[in-house]
């Protein structure tokens, strides 16, 4: 009787330890853009900018190495936040790769959108990969950051 108790106690452990495996795993294969709920706030200082504003702003991560700049400001079909599209890895406009950063995980700074997290430049090139433009539309050029939320 202990050893089918011990067996059964162990088919559930492992059961559970695959899901949570399975779980992290989805998660990981989850874009970037996608990750998080879909009512999140901007930070203040981004609320009142228009669409237009951030196009052509740089975007540096948490410890100042800058990631790119904005070409486009996107909102996700499914999730709804908002993204600061950006190439990496190209030279000049040739050969780079789109990723979509949330606005969400940044702020304004000194004429910069700081990203809160640190994401370097390994990072992008694995996010290139996830970007899927059939996701998003874009946001209308003189529209607020705050209205675009809203919609």
């Amino acid at each position: 009787m202990n050893k089918t108790l011990l067996a059964i106690a162990i088919g559930i452990l492992c059961a559970g330890l695959a899901g949570g495996v399975q779980a992290e795993a989805d998660s990981a294969q989850a874009g970037f853009e996608e990750r998080g709920p879909a009512n999140v706030s901007l930070d203040p200082s981004l609320a009142d900018l228009t669409a237009d504003d951030i196009e052509g702003m740089t975007i540096v991560n948490a410890e100042g190495e800058t990631l790119g700049e904005v070409r486009n400001v996107l909102r996700h079909d499914v999730a709804g936040g908002l993204h600061a599209l950006v190439s990496v890895n190209g030279f000049w406009i040739f050969g780079g790769s789109d990723v979509a950063l949330p606005l969400a995980d940044m702020k304004l700074e000194s004429e910069r959108l700081v990203l809160q997290e640190h994401i370097g430049q390994e990072k992008l090139d694995a996010l290139g990969t996830d970007y899927d433009e059939d996701r998003y539309s874009d946001v209308d050029g003189g529209m607020t950051l705050s209205e675009a939320m809203q919609r």
